[in-house]
């Protein structure tokens, strides 16, 4: 929350999106991506969503 306040672009990787976002509500400049760090996969996922090659929908 600090981060965000300070004008910084947060991203948070998160297992369960409703509970992360759930958590998140209402803080600005937080992006939400999804992200198992034990399915190697989906942390090469995680990793081109934050390069722009796919989009997260």
């Amino acid at each position: 929350m600090a981060l965000a306040s300070a004008g910084a672009n947060v991203v948070v990787g998160a297992r369960d999106m409703d509970k992360a976002e759930r958590n998140l509500r209402g803080i600005v400049e937080v992006e939400v991506l999804p992200l198992d760090l034990s399915d190697p996969a989906s942390i090469n996922q995680f990793d081109l969503c934050r390069l722009g090659v796919h989009s997260t929908s």
